[in-house]
């Protein structure tokens, strides 16, 4: 989701932005990489249980597959 719906989003929950490798702060992935397996990992640090994922474009796109390797 870009930056101005990060604003709109319910403020009665905690909220993760989570940008892929290479774009915001972070650095461009080692190799190959599986970009809603790492969206997995990131939670899995947070100690994220449950989480409701959205996402535009591609970013929906690694929502909805996240969404269907971890139910």
């Amino acid at each position: 989701m870009t930056s101005p719906a990060i604003g709109r989003l319910p403020v009665d929950g905690a909220t993760l932005h989570h940008e892929v490798r290479g774009s915001g702060r972070s650095g461009d992935a080692a190799g190959e990489m599986c970009h809603h397996q790492d969206l997995l990992a990131v939670m899995d640090a947070l100690k994220v249980e449950r989480a409701a994922l959205a996402g535009s474009s591609m970013g929906g796109a690694y929502a909805t597959e996240a969404a269907l390797a971890a139910p």
